[in-house]
């Protein structure tokens, strides 16, 4: 094929260019390069490409310090220099904002930059079969692996020693790490039993904590079944099958943009929903006069209320279950709404309900700028978006997280 020149990124990461006024999607590929591309699909609308030669190559590429990086699916944006990483990703919130939600970009603000964007993930979810690694780039073809760049040191030791195991009978291997205090928990998804004292003996020097999964049967076989993870003042509790926010570093200053803009006072009554294990309404509950927690996990939910009892709060309470049903039964009138959803963002009947409360301030988590531009069309109805603001919760991969504070007109 002809070489062709790259015109821009899109949202995941990929250089886009157009062949024959049709746009191509390719990754590896960077703003200003001239490439040589194989066609990998080709739709009515678009195409997939990969590139197989760079014919003249972008000032900003960097060798990625990965030997994986081009064939795994885990990093995106490690072929960037990480100012240039902030940059694309403060301008795809802009963009994404003003596309959708017809938001004005001087409402995004600046974003919250890592000052790790190495060895800052405290969970990695490795794929097993015969090997140990992750599935290629947009694949399920296994790449085997010796070090993860974006893992904690903790995980990569233990993925040394998992490789000692005998892989027939594993699946996948997750590895969860605290690394202020050290603990580890490495949870073994089987297909078939495992014995016992040699998975013991193999991963006790490097583990804390080991379960052994086999359906919904855990089975914790040394250590606790759970871990313990440090947020500013507070200790919270993880099951291992409950969702916790991979990079602790980046969760922390999330935090604090929620609190510094929530303006939340003694006399609030505050709504958590899609609450997990209680982290974000213990965090805020000390400027509250009651918090409420909504999760439909109830693996989290018993983690949030041993959070409460572990961290002494007495104005927080936890229900379990589905966000959107709850509160179309909830009496309560909250003062300020706290909003974490999933990538799918919220339910309609949550969107719903928050329109009928005159809820003075609601603050809007979100791990995904689309479904947020689709929520905030949809809020925007009667409340006025005030601050949107980036978090880079994942250096070297195209995801960014949001931090949204409307105020009701």
């Amino acid at each position: 094929m002809e070489d062709i020149k790259i015109e821009k990124l899109d949202h995941q990461g990929r250089g886009i260019a157009r062949i024959n006024d049709k746009p191509f999607f390719i990754p590896n590929a960077l703003p200003e390069e001239v490439v040589k591309v194989n066609v990998v699909e080709e739709k009515k609308k678009y195409g997939v490409g990969e590139v197989e030669e760079i014919i003249i190559s972008s000032k900003k590429r960097i060798k990625p310090i990965c030997p994986y990086f081009e064939v795994c699916g885990g990093c995106d944006l490690m072929h960037i220099r990480y100012e240039d990483q902030i940059q694309y990703k403060q301008e795809k919130v802009i963009e994404i904002m003003q596309k959708f939600a017809h938001i004005d970009s001087k409402i995004v603000k600046p974003i919250i930059f890592s000052n790790h964007p190495l060895n800052y993930r405290n969970k990695v979810t490795f794929q097993v079969d015969n090997c140990v690694g992750f599935y290629g780039k947009k694949s399920y073809h296994l790449i085997p692996i010796d070090y993860c760049y974006i893992a904690t040191p903790k995980i990569n030791e233990v993925l040394k020693q998992v490789k000692k195991l005998p892989l027939q009978h594993i699946e996948k291997v997750v590895v969860k790490t605290d690394e202020q205090i050290e603990e580890v928990m490495v949870i073994l998804e089987i297909n078939d039993a495992l014995e016992e004292q040699k998975v013991i003996s193999t991963l006790k020097d490097v583990a804390t904590s080991i379960i052994l999964k086999r359906g919904h049967n855990e089975k914790a076989i040394y250590g606790l079944d759970y871990l313990c993870f440090p947020i500013g003042d507070y200790q919270f509790e993880v099951s291992p099958s409950s969702f916790f926010q991979v990079n602790l570093e980046q969760c922390e200053k999330l935090y604090q943009k929620v609190v510094e803009n929530a303006g939340i006072t003694k006399e609030d009554v505050v709504l958590d929903l899609y609450c997990g294990t209680g982290t974000i309404g213990i965090y805020v509950s000390k400027f509250a006069k009651q918090v409420y927690g909504i999760e439909i996990n109830p693996d989290a939910v018993r983690n949030a209320l041993k959070n409460k009892k572990r961290n002494q709060i007495t104005n927080i309470e936890f229900v379990c279950g589905d966000c959107g049903k709850v509160v179309k039964k909830l009496k309560l009138k909250p003062d300020i709404v706290i909003v974490d959803p999933p990538r799918k963002g919220l339910d309609k009947d949550t969107v719903a309900k928050l329109l009928t409360w005159n809820t003075r301030t609601i603050v809007y988590v979100s791990c995904d700028p689309i479904t947020l531009a689709r929520d905030l069309n949809l809020l925007q109805e009667k409340y006025n978006v005030k601050m949107i603001t980036p978090v880079d919760m994942f250096p070297n991969t195209y995801h960014v997280e949001c931090v949204c504070v409307l105020s009701r007109r």
